[in-house]
């Protein structure tokens, strides 16, 4: 994430603002496909164009249309990540998800995991040498890919209200968490 300096002094990058941004392009892309099926006169790409300046808007409403590969579900990972910690508050199994490593499949189908012992530092005296430790590892877990998904439905009044974007933000949370409380396929 880029860094902006002011009078010399780097600020710190806001990553509760960038997850926000993230999370309002899903959103948006959401409003736009609804507004699409309302009024068939405009695509949702048109509908998100004259309505918001989000570029991110665009690479989830092209994710929806065709089915997401491995190799090309890059540029999204930033919207999924954020779409994550926001249900942290409505379900621990985000909570978990995200406290945990995280992985790049880099386009693969799975990745391997090895299990790792992590060897112990110690205190060494001045002058002492330090001692050399190895972790052993064991093969691990072979990890594939999976997608969360959830249809929620909502209202042409939900979606042309002036507050669209935080009712629809809500219902996608709320729709979303209780899957991963569930912990995975059916």
């Amino acid at each position: 994430m880029n860094q902006t300096v002011r009078q010399g002094i780097p600020l710190k990058p806001d990553y509760a603002a960038a997850r926000d941004a993230a999370l309002a392009s899903l959103v948006r892309a959401a409003i736009a496909t609804g507004m699409a099926k309302l009024d068939r006169s405009f695509t949702p790409a048109d509908y998100a164009k004259r309505t918001w300046n989000d570029r991110s808007v665009d690479l989830v409403l092209r994710a929806a249309v065709s089915p997401t590969a491995l190799s090309s579900a890059g540029p999204l990972a930033q919207i999924a990540v954020a779409y994550l910690e926001s249900l942290v508050p409505v379900s621990a199994g985000a909570d978990l998800l995200a406290r945990g490593i995280g992985l790049n499949f880099s386009g693969a189908a799975s990745i391997s995991v090895p299990g790792i012992a992590v060897p112990t530092g110690d205190f060494v005296g001045e002058g002492q040498p330090i001692p050399v430790t190895t972790g052993p590892t064991t093969p691990g877990p072979t990890l594939t890919p999976f997608k969360l998904a959830v249809i929620t439905t909502l209202t042409g009044e939900m979606m042309r209200n002036p507050n669209a974007e935080t009712l629809i933000r809500e219902a996608l949370i709320e729709s979303a968490g209780p899957a991963l409380q569930r912990g995975g396929r059916q």
